[in-house]
């Protein structure tokens, strides 16, 4: 039923006038695209970038496997057993190259990141990309922490407690996406 009630392709919906009855009533009828917004609609597109992000100076691999075998509170050990993991993924580099996904369907736009920002990322890509049809993914293909924004860190908030990310690693993955999905919308 859902399919049988789509439009027909390459139109669009728009109105026609009013019919005169008892309350008048708007007509509409699927009228063709232009040329131009079917070239639009047919653009596909994709991108693989990364953002270098700083991270944090975090315990070796040998220290935190020390406290863990020291300690012997459970919620603590689950931390540390977290903290390990995100150390032995990211291994030895200040920098971590975080994947980045960006793709062109027609006229609108999808991002995906692997991992959690906040709702910031996707507040401030719609506002750089008004009019865009926007969708913003996180924790795509895997996670490895948090991205909260600077001016929340030294706070004692549990996403920057538990990110490897130093502060700023938000703004610059806003700031490379925004110039991934520029480079996208300029495909043709």
């Amino acid at each position: 039923a859902a399919l049988t009630a789509l439009p027909p392709a390459a139109t669009q919906f728009v109105y026609t006038g009013i019919m005169p009855s008892g309350a008048d009533l708007g007509t509409w009828a699927h009228q063709p695209l232009g040329e131009a917004q079917r070239h639009a609609a047919e653009c596909l597109a994709a991108r693989l970038g990364e953002v270098e992000l700083a991270r944090k100076p975090l315990p070796s691999v040998e220290a935190l496997r020390a406290q863990m075998a020291a300690s012997d509170n459970r919620r603590e050990q689950e931390k540390l057993r977290r903290r390990l993991f995100i150390q032995q993924t990211l291994g030895s580099d200040t920098v971590h190259r975080m994947p980045i996904w960006t793709w062109r369907l027609g006229q609108a736009v999808v991002v995906a990141i692997p991992n959690e920002p906040y709702s910031v990322l996707q507040q401030e890509l719609r506002r750089r990309f008004a009019g865009v049809p926007l969708v913003v993914m996180g924790v795509t293909n895997g996670t490895l922490g948090y991205l909260a924004p600077a001016g929340l860190y030294d706070q004692g908030l549990y996403q920057e407690q538990q990110s490897p990310y130093a502060p700023g690693g938000l703004e610059k993955t806003i700031d490379v996406l925004a110039v991934e999905v520029a480079e996208l919308l300029r495909a043709d």
